[in-house]
């Protein structure tokens, strides 16, 4: 006859030996230097002001210091670019016969803070198979609805266009945002507002203001200039 009281001592025993093997992590038990899990350290840069070592979220920069620094960004963009945000690439052709292409044409004069004379009979081919004399070459500054100055080289002087035209298409091509509503539309870069417009005779106009190469830099002049949809 087998005593039940040496059967349950064993079967204790052996639940008593399963335990002792087992090896349970509970709350205190300490993995790392504060008693915690190991943390990978970021190594990247921060967004807001490109320092490296931690998030744009634990930056201790101001908000407004933030969008400063966005605006910064863009008008950096805009040099990577040759400063041709507003830019419409058009074929032209020398006397020579040799083909290129030159960022932004514009018709009138008084916007260039400097100009140089064109006399080697370049043209301007149009898409309506006309051409036009590229009279000079030089550089204007613009200054767009977010107070913010653009300052455009290698432009185009063609008195017989009767248009400043932009390209939507090279717009969006350089990460710019072109949003358009019930005859308006509102060009923003990176979500910060850069320059608004609206509809006028089948095209959009862009609101510009073109600084006058004078002694005072905070003379403007108002200009009209068009958004070129392709």
């Amino acid at each position: 006859m087998v005593d039940g009281n040496k059967i349950d001592q064993k079967s204790s025993y052996i639940r008593t030996s399963e335990k002792a093997n087992v090896v349970e992590h509970g709350k205190g038990l300490n993995l790392g230097a504060n008693g915690g899990t190991f943390k990978k350290k970021f190594l990247g840069n921060c967004h807001n002001c490109d320092q490296r070592g931690y998030w744009a979220t634990n930056c201790k920069l101001p908000k407004k210091a933030k969008e400063e620094n966005v605006m910064e960004k863009i008008t950096k963009d805009v040099s990577d670019i040759d400063l041709a945000v507003l830019i419409l690439w058009s074929p032209i052709q020398r006397s020579g016969g040799l083909i290129r292409e030159l960022p932004v044409m514009f018709a009138r004069i008084e916007w260039f803070r400097n100009i140089k004379v064109v006399d080697n009979d370049d043209k301007l081919f149009m898409g309506n198979s006309t051409t036009s004399d590229i009279q000079g070459v030089g550089k204007i500054v613009l200054k767009m609805t977010s107070r913010r100055e653009l300052k455009l080289n290698d432009v185009l002087y063609v008195p017989e266009i009767r248009k400043n035209l932009v390209s939507g298409w090279l717009l969006n091509k350089h990460g710019f945002r072109l949003v358009f509503e019930s005859d308006k539309f509102v060009l923003t870069k990176n979500y910060v507002h850069v320059s608004k417009g609206y509809a006028e005779r089948g095209m959009f106009k862009l609101c510009v203001m073109a600084l006058k190469p004078s002694d005072n830099d905070n003379e403007m002049n108002k200009s009209s200039t068009y958004l070129l949809e392709s």
